[in-house]
């Protein structure tokens, strides 16, 4: 669109682009997904004592658990096992800016770029994951 592009050409370019797009994203607590109903709260109160946070994957239109672990570091390896190479990825984050530059830190680091953006996570991945929250959008290597 900055570019001049016209509507034909944005959505040829949205139906290209967007079925190889992938989200990667870590919670850090599961409590708002036992809040949502996602989880049942046992279940949540268990993990949150034993530390584990999953990994969500996003794509082809479903949100899944694509892993468990403890600690950041498994969301950039995920990422950088999946990522097309070479390709822009942005981190994404909650309202802990904290996690951002966190993550942004862990994903250069193995990537070897920085991100090419930051981005807020929205309303309804916030009611189910919390506001703490880091993870990669990315183009994904073809299968």
């Amino acid at each position: 669109a900055e570019s001049g592009a016209g509507a034909t050409a944005i959505t040829a370019y949205l139906r290209d682009c967007l079925p190889q797009r992938q989200v990667y994203f870590g919670m850090y607590t599961l409590k708002y997904a036992a809040k949502s109903g996602r989880i049942p709260s046992a279940a949540a109160f268990l993990g949150d004592k034993l530390g584990l946070k999953p990994i969500m994957k996003i794509f082809d239109r479903a949100i899944t658990t694509a892993a468990k672990c403890r600690g950041d570091a498994k969301v950039a390896e995920m990422t950088a096992e999946s990522i097309l190479p070479g390709t822009p990825y942005e981190v994404i984050y909650g309202s802990d800016e904290s996690s951002r530059e966190e993550m942004t830190k862990l994903l250069t680091e193995k990537l070897g770029y920085p991100p090419a953006a930051a981005y807020q996570i929205g309303a309804v991945i916030a009611a189910n994951a919390g506001p703490k929250v880091a993870g990669a959008a990315f183009t994904r290597k073809p299968e």
